[in-house]
């Protein structure tokens, strides 16, 4: 929470827990290496999953009927447009 915003970060891979992908995708980062069909499609994935997360929790929180009550908020509706 940064204030007026979310800040969301999904961690693809860490050196320890995959080890192999992680150099793989640093190693494409700093443009030593094209990535591999393969790589190119989990990381596809990983981005699908991300942006489904977000969707899912838009859809949550927009299921609160006490949530919802802030839309109406007109000091709110000032500040954030």
């Amino acid at each position: 929470n940064i204030g007026d915003a979310f800040l969301f970060l999904w961690k693809i891979a860490s050196y320890t827990e995959t080890p192999g992908l992680a150099v793989r995708l640093q190693d494409f980062l700093d443009r030593k290496r094209e990535l591999l069909e393969e790589e190119r499609n989990s990381v596809a994935i990983m981005a699908d999953v991300a942006v489904y997360c977000i969707i899912k929790i838009i859809a949550k929180i927009n299921s609160y009927q006490q949530i919802l009550q802030y839309r109406e908020h007109k000091e709110l509706n000032l500040r954030i447009p």
